[in-house]
């Protein structure tokens, strides 16, 4: 498929420094982002580099990196709790059991 080789190049730019983000369109009711991760690992990312692209890499690029996209003191968070591991396998990232919306203010 066609996106490995997008996955792949970005993989390529990552590994320059580049950041690389998500980019999920809401297809299929929030599916479309766990679709995104695994694209990437497709192209060679870790499953640590393809969840940074998803939280704190698009937050640095937004500006937003002092509020949102880790888990420090004086942040919002959103918090998905998956059942898994998802380091050890990035497909169980769609097991969410629990989200909880807090502000560690």
């Amino acid at each position: 498929y066609n996106h490995i080789k997008v996955a792949e190049s970005a993989k390529a730019l990552r590994d320059k420094g580049v950041r690389v983000l998500l980019g999920a369109h809401g297809q299929r009711e929030g599916l479309a982002a766990h679709w995104e991760l695994w694209m990437l690992q497709q192209g060679g990312f870790s499953a640590w580099e393809a969840l940074r692209a998803g939280t704190i890499d698009g937050a640095i690029y937004l500006g937003l990196d002092n509020d949102v996209g880790s888990i420090e003191a004086g942040k919002l968070a959103d918090i998905a709790v998956i059942e898994g591991d998802v380091l050890s396998d990035l497909r169980r990232s769609e097991f969410v059991t629990y989200t909880i919306i807090i502000s560690i203010r």
